[in-house]
């Protein structure tokens, strides 16, 4: 796998020296923000709560469509903490039958839940260099204007 992409901000600020075209709009989803799927367990749910909390202050972050990947991320997290308390209270290291030692096979499924969980993050644009590649067009930035003016009763239409 190659080098990751270069968010469009970076290569702005070092003068695009491919000159490849940088994107300035990108699709957004419309309506409303996905809602909670029931099978989620508590800690998912409460992830899933503090995800919806941060993201529903930028319409068109997350959609409808978006409900299966961040359903999926939100139980990792689950699966995260779960794995954490249990090698809290086992150990990272267990004693074999030979009396040598091994790694808990739970450091290891923690290992790879914690490398799907980022993983995740970045495909909704939840990291610091992810949010990098995220920009609102010019009509989405125009109707939450209108709409922020409709609000304060200055603008009739």
């Amino acid at each position: 796998m190659g080098r990751k992409k270069k968010p469009g901000s970076v290569r702005a600020a070092e003068g695009n020296p491919g000159k490849r075209t940088i994107p300035k709009d990108r699709p957004r989803p419309k309506g409303a923000l996905p809602t909670c799927p029931t099978w989620l367990d508590r800690e998912a749910k409460a992830e899933w709560r503090r995800v919806i909390r941060e993201v529903k202050c930028y319409p068109g972050w997350l959609g409808k469509i978006d409900r299966g990947l961040l359903a999926d991320m939100c139980a990792t997290w689950s699966d995260i903490v779960a794995l954490r308390a249990m090698l809290k209270d086992e150990g990272y290291v267990l004693d074999t039958a030979k009396g040598g030692y091994m790694q808990h096979p739970a450091a290891g499924a923690l290992h790879t839940k914690q490398k799907i969980y980022i993983r995740e993050l970045s495909e909704m644009g939840l990291t610091p260099t992810s949010r990098e590649n995220i920009s609102l067009s010019e009509q989405e930035k125009e109707d939450e204007f209108s709409e922020f003016m409709k609000k304060k009763g200055t603008v009739r239409g």
